[in-house]
């Protein structure tokens, strides 16, 4: 018989000036929880302050496992005949209760845990829905050396209909492939989606004049840029732009070929356009309503050096909400532009039909 011995380990930290990394990367199982494995009826346990709130632990052809008593470990230990159809494996089931109740994993970017081994195993990782549908990180062998694992759930192998709101399970397998084999895994994590930062919440009130871009600077209610302009062309008479109340709103009613009545949202950091480094971000999105008419736009960010990265091709709205992204990982980007050394961002729309009106609201970042 061949012997394949894999423990899983869970480093807990306690050092108090992590607590904001927690909050980033978050515990799936710290396996201080004791448990004995089973076949499969083996027993369920109840879980605190993680992901899923039951864990199972099975083991199949002459394989063992455990939970130790304060060993803050899962300790697999497998043999293998000579066929690979009876190899011994081990499996590590997590569920919410045992009425199949979901749990959303919609807001989960990846799962993920180091491992380092000795020998050659088999890791096969996935969750279920209450229909038996699959999404599944891809099979993968094991070999010698040290490795991250990493469940992302973006790119992850899903059966079609599989809904990440409703999961009901989740299960890690380990299987033994040769003689000899051994792994440790530690940081059993997983890590959230990045959430949306207001970048202007519009609640500073502010009104352009009709001097374009000589109307005043104001100091937005948002986190990113410290200084902000909305500014109006080509729109005398009843033509208007202004923020507050949570939204930028402009009425436009001329749309003469050439100059058309706009308007125009500008952000910076100081008049003298100091530069400032956007290399975290990967996006920026508004939502858009075009209450009358309709409306084209661009999105830009400019450089010191005048390279600008904007929404490709601009964007047109017709009457109805819809959200605009400019994201900067898809985004057309002029040769040589530097994300770190961003001195200016604008919104400009334009009416393209007369009469138009429009509000915008929830700039965010992420």
């Amino acid at each position: 018989m061949k012997a394949m011995i894999v423990t899983v380990t869970m480093v807990l930290t306690t050092i108090l000036g992590l607590a904001r990394e927690v909050s980033a990367q978050s515990v799936v199982d710290p396996f201080t929880t004791a448990q004995a494995s089973g076949f499969t009826n083996a027993p369920w346990v109840t879980l605190q302050g993680t992901l899923f709130k039951q864990r199972q632990l099975q083991r199949f052809n002459s394989a063992t496992a455990s939970v130790p008593s304060g060993t803050a470990a899962w300790t697999v230990g497998t043999s293998t005949s000579a066929t690979q159809t009876s190899n011994g494996t081990a499996h590590l089931n997590y569920r919410q209760d045992d009425i199949s109740s979901t749990i959303d994993l919609s807001g989960i970017k990846s799962m993920s845990f180091s491992v380092a081994v000795t020998g050659t195993v088999t890791l096969d990782w996935y969750l279920e829905n209450v229909n038996g549908e699959s999404y599944s990180k891809a099979q993968t062998v094991l070999t010698a050396g040290n490795s991250i694992q990493t469940f992302d759930l973006s790119t992850a192998v899903m059966d079609q209909g599989f809904d990440l709101k409703a999961v009901t399970g989740m299960t890690v397998k380990f299987t033994a492939v040769q003689s000899g084999e051994s792994a440790t895994v530690t940081n059993f994590t997983f890590t959230p989606l990045p959430t949306d930062v207001p970048l202007d919440t519009f609640l500073v009130a502010q009104n352009s004049s009709g001097n374009g871009f000589g109307a005043a600077w104001a100091s937005p209610s948002g986190t990113l840029f410290t200084q902000r302009q909305v500014a109006r062309f080509n729109s005398a008479g009843t033509g208007t732009a202004s923020i507050g109340g949570g939204f930028w709103t402009a009425i436009l009613p001329r749309a003469t070929s050439g100059s058309p009545s706009s308007s125009c949202l500008s952000y910076r950091q100081n008049r003298s356009y100091s530069p400032i480094d956007l290399r975290s971000i990967t996006r920026m999105k508004f939502d858009i309503s075009v209450i009358s008419g309709s409306v084209s736009g661009y999105w830009y960010l400019m450089d010191q050096n005048g390279f600008i990265a904007e929404v490709p091709d601009g964007f047109v709205r017709p009457i109805g909400t819809s959200s605009v992204t400019l994201d900067l990982r898809t985004a057309a980007i002029d040769e040589g532009f530097d994300l770190s050394k961003v001195v200016e961002m604008r919104v400009w729309i334009s009416a393209t039909s007369a009469n138009s009106s429009f509000s915008v609201k929830n700039l965010t970042y992420r």
